[in-house]
């Protein structure tokens, strides 16, 4: 155990078929590392459960309904599970190891409205995947959505989910064993009042703050929070209603599922413009745009439009994404 009383592992360690490389993280309830499975070197991030907390039950339960839950699906946008076991009289679990940042770190870099939009619908369709199997996730944020690379919004941390259905709190964490299910300033009303509630709305409530954050920069601070765009020049207002939907503080005037909220979602998106990557920072901005918001770059002359059809293109392309007519002169 390091001095600051969390677990340490070192380098080339095995825990179970996956060989440590790195501590990537810490929190109060494990110690997360990357590593390389010992056959097909395939990366995972490896959550351990630290020795202090052995005397916790309250804890290894929720520890363990952690790695079960994420061991039932198997979906794009929620992070996998490979494997769980034993390792030095403490429980571990082995899941996909993501990579890119979380989005409390994409939102402090700035996103525009098409990143906005998918990695909304990215959520929509990983909540969409949980509620029809009969969970609610129940601790929606910004710091338990993640970005790969190829920008994929992950949905990760299922500590808190627990099954809808009747007597589902049976085996997992008594409510008296933590201060509050969930995480302030993301909870639905109904979950503040009693967690064990919270429904598949309330996981839609908790995206609305989400994609309000995404918006604006920062959690609406009332419950009725003025639009988006109406308090934020750079928030596309063809947002607000999809956000006044979701954060309905009546549950039965929200989205009855997640579907809904995607599709809506879906139809916002293609009515946007389509991105380009800065030629500065690599940050996705659409075309056309006059700065890049990550790094403040002068993009006017970069864009041009289609002689044929009008569409916004990068001077630099040989065809029209449209269209399909050259553009070489």
């Amino acid at each position: 155990m390091g001095k600051d009383g969390y677990t340490t592992i070192p380098a080339g360690t095995k825990v179970g078929n996956y060989i440590v490389e790195e501590m990537i993280g810490a929190g109060s309830m494990a110690v997360v590392f990357r590593g390389r499975h010992k056959e097909t070197g395939q990366e995972a991030a490896i959550k351990v459960f630290p020795h202090r907390l052995l005397e916790n039950q309250a804890y290894i339960v929720h520890f363990h309904n952690e790695s079960r839950t994420l061991a039932l699906f198997d979906h794009p946008n929620i992070v996998k599970h490979y494997e769980h076991g034993q390792w030095e009289g403490t429980g571990y679990y082995a899941m996909e190891y993501v990579g890119g940042p979380s989005l409390r770190e994409e939102i402090a870099k700035g996103m525009c409205s098409r990143q906005i939009v998918r990695v909304a619908r990215h959520v929509c369709a990983a909540l969409d995947c949980m509620h029809s199997m009969g969970y609610v996730h129940r601790d929606i944020k910004t710091g338990n959505i993640l970005i790969s690379a190829d920008g994929e919004a992950k949905l990760s941390d299922f500590g808190l989910a627990r099954s809808m259905r009747e007597g589902a709190e049976r085996g997992q964490p008594r409510l008296g064993a933590f201060k509050r299910i969930g995480s302030r300033g993301y909870m639905a009303p109904e979950q503040l009042m009693d967690p064990g509630c919270a429904d598949a709305r309330s996981d839609l409530y908790s995206l609305g703050l989400v994609l309000y954050e995404m918006l604006v920069g920062k959690k609406p601070e009332d419950l009725n929070p003025p639009p988006p765009g109406g308090i934020c020049p750079s928030a596309d207002p063809r947002f607000d209603r999809i956000v006044a939907k979701l954060l309905q503080s009546n549950r039965d005037k929200r989205y009855q599922s997640a579907l809904l909220a995607h599709d809506d979602l879906q139809i916002l998106e293609a009515s946007l413009e389509p991105l380009e990557l800065c030629p500065k920072c690599g940050a996705e901005v659409p075309t056309m745009i006059a700065r890049c918001r990550r790094c403040e770059k002068d993009l006017s002359g970069f864009f041009g439009k289609c002689e044929s059809c009008g569409a916004a293109v990068r001077k630099s392309a040989k065809d029209c994404a449209r269209c399909g007519k050259s553009l070489r002169k």
